[in-house]
């Protein structure tokens, strides 16, 4: 059985405190084919990492079982219009 996407609104500050990185932080941003975190960055850290971390449930998931969507649409449409 599929699992169903985990949809994040990259605009709902709501969302983007529930969903941390792996140390976490509620800074990170969605790249390609992963995700990055500036507050990891800043620390040294190593900031890019494959999987969000659900704050309220402690489940880690993959970048591949997350959709982003925001005002702007789809992360996956409006990313690729960029390419």
């Amino acid at each position: 059985m599929a699992t169903q996407p985990r949809v994040i609104d990259l605009d709902d500050g709501v969302d983007r405190r529930r969903y941390r990185c792996p140390k976490g932080h509620t800074r990170w941003e969605p790249t390609n084919n992963h995700f990055y975190c500036s507050s990891c960055g800043r620390r040294g850290a190593d900031a890019a990492f494959t999987h969000l971390v659900d704050h309220k449930t402690r489940e880690e998931i993959p970048r591949s079982q997350v959709q982003l969507t925001s005002d702007a649409g789809d992360y996956e449409d409006w990313h690729a219009a960029g390419d």
